[in-house]
């Protein structure tokens, strides 16, 4: 994911929430992602459009994130 952080900063943004601090713990409960790893991309007015749970290959990040970039713009 962190290599991917780097190829797309300009066309979307990335939240890493650390489970061990609970501001972030409620945050994804409030996003609804309960297992960890899980990736949730919000939509600029905060809806959840797409969630991946466990872990994940960078082929489906990517098309993933195309496809949500392609949705919602830059």
């Amino acid at each position: 994911m962190y290599g991917l952080r780097e190829q797309y900063q300009d066309q979307i943004n990335f939240v890493i929430l650390d489970w061990d601090i609970k501001d972030e713990n409620n945050l994804a409960e409030d996003l609804g992602v309960r297992a960890h790893p899980a990736i949730g991309f919000v939509a600029p007015d905060g809806e959840v459009v797409r969630r991946l749970f466990g872990p994940q290959r960078e082929e489906m990040l990517i098309e993933a994130i195309d496809e949500v970039v392609a949705s919602f713009g830059p």
